[in-house]
């Protein structure tokens, strides 16, 4: 049975970080899936599917996903208007294209990573207009500290 009577959804990604431990809690919404870039290897992860939009169905549960991320690594949330962006010839960014990207330049800092995403989008769709919102979000997990010696 439809909740939403007027056929609207809403995706979203719950997170919670703690930047201490580098613990990150998260629950997936119908939302595209975020990219965890691992520094120690240059590995790219997919996090967790997560369940249906809110607003399609009703008494959904929504299950929450633990995991690590380990000082280096960057967290990379985007919306499907990234991804979903067309060329002039018509063809999409894509998911594969944003991969590329985020393994070529994640290793420079978070800074540089969404310069250079930004850029690649703005290149790919050349004077092709947005037909969706464009939402990107990337966090780095610093290193700690390193302790100062006492006087």
């Amino acid at each position: 049975m439809m909740d939403s009577q007027s056929g609207m959804f809403v995706t979203t990604v719950y997170a919670l970080l703690d930047p201490v431990e580098g613990q990150l809690l998260c629950a997936n919404a119908g939302h595209n899936r975020a990219l965890l870039w691992r520094s120690a290897s240059g590995e790219l992860e997919q996090l967790p599917k997560g369940e249906i939009a809110l607003g399609v169905l009703e008494n959904v549960h929504y299950s929450d996903h633990n995991l690590v991320i380990l000082p280096g690594d960057c967290l990379i949330f985007f919306t499907d208007g990234l991804t979903e962006c067309f060329s002039v010839s018509g063809e999409t960014y894509g998911e594969e294209r944003l991969r590329r990207v985020i393994r070529s330049t994640a290793a420079k800092g978070v800074h540089f990573l969404l310069q250079e995403i930004e850029k690649s989008v703005v290149e790919f769709r050349g004077n092709e207009p947005i037909s969706d919102d464009v939402t990107l979000l990337a966090i780095q997990r610093q290193p700690a500290a390193a302790a100062t010696p006492k006087k």
